[in-house]
């Protein structure tokens, strides 16, 4: 279960960063440095992929310890 709600939240976050990058990246393109700049249409897929991994991996490395203990002994401790 936990590994389907950090896909969500890291294809959530890839995909938010990509689109903004897109649109930092032509907003100063076009107006600041006052050239033009295409569309990358690999950053999109490509930042939400990196989002995954990103989430997946650090999610499953802050919670390894946790889901491995048994869930009544950490009601107890707690």
């Amino acid at each position: 279960m936990q590994i389907a709600e950090f896909v969500a939240v890291g294809a959530l976050s890839g995909l938010m960063a990509a689109f903004g990058a897109q649109a930092i990246g032509y907003v100063l393109a076009s107006r600041v440095f006052e050239f033009h700049i295409d569309f990358n249409p690999w950053l999109v897929p490509t930042g939400t992929v990196a989002g995954i991994v990103c989430a997946g991996v650090g999610g499953w490395l802050s919670l390894r310890r946790v889901l491995a203990r048994d869930v009544l002994q950490l009601l107890r401790d707690a």
